[in-house]
């Protein structure tokens, strides 16, 4: 993500709270390309972040799909997507992954047996994900969800993005919540050395 330092840049995020993901993932993007925080403004806008986009009131924003298609269609540019495993790696050292599944620590032991279903069943669906046909895919999705979109669309999106989002097992990625927590501490939620992901990962629900 390459960065002009002479240019104070506008991006807008989609969440009024200074320090959320979002944040946090821009403020350490920034820092790996050596660029000043200081000379980038946050937009604090709503859902519709594409439409500040298209019209020119940010020069860029955090955004999804479809938003991302529709913005790169139209001739927008593309600086960096967290969506594509080749790019992540280039500019993060691999995937940035900030979600799981958690448990209550007084309910760890007697839930085990479950979580280990729960860590199975999420396996048989990643591989589900990965390999049966997009048309297949979109048939399961509520009808509700679907309500005017670009079918076509979906399915481009889908093809593109399966298995670079979709891991194939179901594991704890160390190097990757690394990367978060480093991208916590660059945006001031944490202090470094706060949180020990030794004693917060816990892999015995996944065999390890």
């Amino acid at each position: 993500m390459p960065v002009d330092l002479d240019t104070a840049l506008r991006v807008a995020a989609d969440d009024p709270i200074a320090g959320n993901a979002d944040h946090a993932l821009m403020l350490y993007l920034l820092q790996h390309e050596g660029a000043d925080p200081k000379k980038v403004n946050f937009a604090i806008l709503g859902t519709n972040i594409m439409e500040s986009v298209r019209l020119g009131q940010v020069d860029a924003a955090m955004v999804q799909e479809p938003a991302l298609s529709l913005i790169v269609g139209a001739g927008g540019g593309d600086l960096f997507n967290a969506m594509d495993l080749q790019q992540a790696t280039r500019m993060l050292g691999g995937a940035y992954e900030f979600m799981g599944v958690a448990v209550r620590t007084e309910e760890r032991d007697r839930r085990m047996a479950e979580m280990k279903k729960l860590a199975e069943a999420l396996r048989k669906g990643l591989a589900d994900t990965r390999t049966i046909s997009p048309d297949e895919i979109i048939a399961a999705l509520p009808k509700a969800l679907l309500a005017g979109s670009d079918l076509a669309q979906l399915k481009e999106i889908i093809v593109r993005y399966r298995t670079s989002l979709y891991p194939e097992s179901v594991t704890i990625d160390i190097q990757s919540a690394e990367r978060v927590l480093k991208a916590q501490e660059v945006a001031n939620i944490i202090k470094p050395g706060q949180v020990d992901l030794g004693k917060l990962l816990d892999t015995a629900a996944l065999g390890g």
